[in-house]
């Protein structure tokens, strides 16, 4: 077992996983209702897709510890990713809640 920067981002990464799929899977199966729950379901999704790139990029270079820019660059686009979907979705919802009334 290698002592380092790999194994902490291995196990960073399996944090990562393991969090964001609880949060999706709480989320979807709490309730379909709620701007909470969607904030925690859409946040386990992205995190879901920064450890499935995680793993992904360490599949295809090997066993090679990462630079700090591929975790700055990642977490910079998964939040721009957020933040646009959160101001998409929320719009949508409002909207939808002034056509219900």
């Amino acid at each position: 077992m290698k002592i380092g920067f790999l194994s902490t981002h291995r196990q960073l990464t399996n944090r990562v996983f393991d969090v964001s799929l609880t949060l999706t899977l709480v989320g979807f199966l709490l309730s379909f209702n709620g701007w909470a729950l969607f904030q925690i379901r859409l946040l386990g999704l992205l995190g879901l897709t920064w450890a499935v790139m995680s793993y992904a990029m360490q599949w295809k270079f090997g066993q090679q510890p990462f630079r700090w820019w591929f975790h700055l660059i990642g977490f910079v686009v998964i939040a721009v990713v957020f933040c646009l979907l959160m101001v998409v979705f929320h719009t949508d919802i409002m909207i939808l809640d002034k056509k219900a009334e």
